[in-house]
């Protein structure tokens, strides 16, 4: 009896480990991109992820869900079940159906290759039973402005002058 009982806990733990939506790769490896427009789709709670290499970005979202609603949208650095973390990048705009959300950020900054997160939150329920969601993630990496690439081309050019002017004056 006592050992059917361990075994029927047992199954249900692992079954609830199961159960856990493990955060899906946008891509095909964990190799850096650094820019592109993925797709995506579900039928409950996803985390949906894409490593990006050092740089600068810009991001473009939308979410789509038919048969039920969306409690939220977001992009973060980790993977999160709930709106409202410390983490968040930003968060997408939804409608007034809930059942559309888009949103665009730019001006994110990378040090080095991070992995960032698209959380989709639905709401599970009466309307969920033949529900799904799909969307779209379009990263582009921010290009520098003809001027800024000038003053730098300039003060590469400064720095070879001042050292020829002193190698030839010493």
């Amino acid at each position: 009896m006592k050992i059917s009982k361990f075994a029927a806990i047992g199954a249900i733990a692992l079954a609830a480990v199961a159960a856990q939506a493990k955060p899906v790769s946008l891509t095909d490896s964990e190799d850096p991109v650094t820019s592109g427009s993925f797709s995506f789709e579900g039928t409950k709670d996803s985390s949906f992820w894409v490593v990006l290499d050092a740089g600068t970005y810009s991001f473009e979202s939308s979410v789509q869900a038919t048969g039920e609603t969306l409690a939220g949208v977001w992009l973060s650095y980790t993977q999160n079940k709930n709106e409202g973390h410390k983490d968040d990048i930003f968060s997408l705009s939804g409608d007034a159906s809930q059942t559309l959300y888009t949103g665009s950020f730019s001006q994110l900054v990378l040090a080095q290759p991070t992995k960032v997160f698209l959380d989709v939150n639905s709401i599970l329920g009466k309307n969920a039973k033949n529900g799904s969601f799909e969307g779209t993630l379009t990263v582009t990496s921010a290009v520098p402005e003809p001027a800024t690439t000038a003053l730098l081309l300039a003060g590469l050019g400064m720095m070879g002058f001042i050292g020829r002017r002193r190698r030839n004056n010493g």
